[in-house]
């Protein structure tokens, strides 16, 4: 249609229709049903084309309120062609009836179609506006459209790819990643379609559907800690829309720099993702340099951004600075801890093990061996259990000095200093070496008081006995 902006991918006009002219003045002569001709019928589908092929271009250029003024206009000349349409149909002897049932079905797919791509557009508008559950709850509502008794024209295979796309976005929005991801699946489905008869008039969108989904894929396993897997995801998905960038023809140049910023975007995410595979294996510097490369891919990114004149391309121009700026400060936090706490416990670790080599060549002494870490721990606690059933008796046997001093026969001072100390000695806090070292001096006073009043000493002897297993 001569003077006429169509998005690639739509249907050519009939003969009699070369221009919106006359199509537009098809459209104003058609007043009542006996006014409905084939070339009403023509001219109604060749509008609608028309409008969805601008409604795509809306889109392109962001232009969402003119979009859905434009899918108004459609479906206002599709309900009144079905208006008419059904008021010519009880004429069983018009000159076109053989034909009504088919255009009637064909009308309300149609109209079906448009209800659903305004329903799609609309919630796209929400969610630009911040209204993400009502865009979400408007998704949700709406009935898929398909019917495979009508065959689908190639610009409404565009327009349902494009449809779908919005939603994916608005889906990832809320990080529903499996949602966006069939979303685009859809899209690709469509592309697909188109490819079978314009390979080149689908070739961009379908690498970029494909593009977008791997690029879903890649942010469901990055939450999922699949950083390996995000790795080949986010390549496959660089690969795709630097591909959709490629294809772009002058018609695009709007979208084609967003669309290669994009890419390189998933580009600095292959390397965001590797960058924690170096992590987890504990490679500091390799990770540092995927780091590096990401923050250059992401300033790359926004530089690229720069080319489009589509008012989204500044809104993501400051994404890919922020996004890249925000991951490589925390990234570099989480390197920096990550490899301070692993010399840590490196250190502990070697410090443990000097600790056990330490322990078996005290106990080599008492021939006790040990061949692993359990088994020093085993005989540790079997030397400690010991020693504190030793204590024990010690501090008993402590307690009884007193009652063996009473008449021990020496001077009352000193019987008095004796069992004090004893009875202090016994109820002291000191366990271990230093416990044992003043019991052993204890000892020594004790033997050298009984020593002095020979025979009467009977019962401190059998307590410096009882003493003798320190001294």
């Amino acid at each position: 249609m001569s003077d006429i902006e169509v998005f690639d991918g739509g249907d050519p006009p009939a003969k009699a229709l070369e221009t919106l002219d006359d199509v537009v003045a098809v459209l104003r002569a058609t007043s009542s049903a006996a006014d409905f001709s084939e070339t009403y019928d023509q001219a109604v589908d060749l509008y609608e084309n028309y409008v969805i092929g601008q409604v795509m271009l809306a889109i392109q250029r962001s232009e969402i309120g003119n979009a859905l003024e434009l899918l108004a206009t459609a479906a206002q000349s599709r309900s009144r062609y079905l208006t008419l349409l059904d008021e010519v149909s009880v004429d069983d002897h018009h000159r076109l009836a053989h034909n009504f049932v088919a255009w009637r079905d064909f009308a309300v797919h149609q109209a079906e179609f448009i209800q659903w791509l305004e329903g799609m557009t609309r919630a796209f508008d929400f969610y630009q506006e911040g209204k993400v559950s009502a865009a979400l709850s408007l998704l949700d509502g709406l009935r898929p459209v398909g019917d495979e008794t009508v065959e689908v024209p190639a610009m409404q295979l565009v327009a349902r790819s494009t449809a779908e796309s919005l939603a994916a976005t608005v889906r990832s929005a809320t990080r529903d990643w499996s949602g966006a991801r069939a979303a685009f699946d859809r899209a690709v489905n469509y592309m697909e379609m188109l490819a079978e008869t314009a390979p080149e008039s689908a070739a961009f969108g379908l690498h970029l559907a494909k593009g977008n989904a791997a690029k879903m894929l890649n942010a469901q396993l990055v939450d999922a800690h699949d950083f390996m897997g995000a790795v080949d995801a986010a390549s496959h998905s660089a690969q795709e829309l630097r591909a959709a960038a490629a294809a772009a023809d002058e018609s695009l140049s709007v979208l084609q720099p967003i669309v290669l910023a994009q890419a390189v975007e998933q580009e600095a995410n292959v390397e965001q993702a590797s960058a924690e595979v170096a992590l987890e294996r504990q490679d500091w510097a390799v990770a540092q340099e995927h780091m590096q490369r990401a923050q250059h891919k992401y300033q790359e990114a926004s530089r690229i951004c720069l080319r489009s004149t589509n008012p989204a391309a500044q809104m993501l121009q400051e994404t890919f600075l922020n996004t890249g700026f925000q991951w490589q400060s925390q990234f570099r936090r989480r390197l920096q801890r990550e490899s301070e706490l692993t010399a840590r416990y490196e250190k502990l670790q070697r410090e443990l093990d000097e600790l056990y080599a330490a322990v078996r060549r005290a106990l080599e002494p008492t021939g006790i061996t040990v061949e692993n870490r359990t088994e020093m721990v085993n005989s540790m606690q079997q030397q400690v259990e010991i020693s504190t059933r030793v204590e024990t008796n010690i501090r008993g046997v402590l307690q009884s000095v007193p009652d063996a001093l009473s008449g021990s026969g020496l001077p009352e001072e000193q019987v008095r200093a004796l069992s004090a100390e004893a009875l202090e000695i016994a109820g002291s806090s000191e366990t271990g070496p230093s416990f044992l070292d003043r019991v052993k001096r204890f000892g020594v006073a004790l033997g050298r008081a009984a020593t002095v009043v020979g025979e009467a000493a009977g019962p401190v002897l059998a307590i410096i006995k009882a003493l003798s297993v320190v001294l």
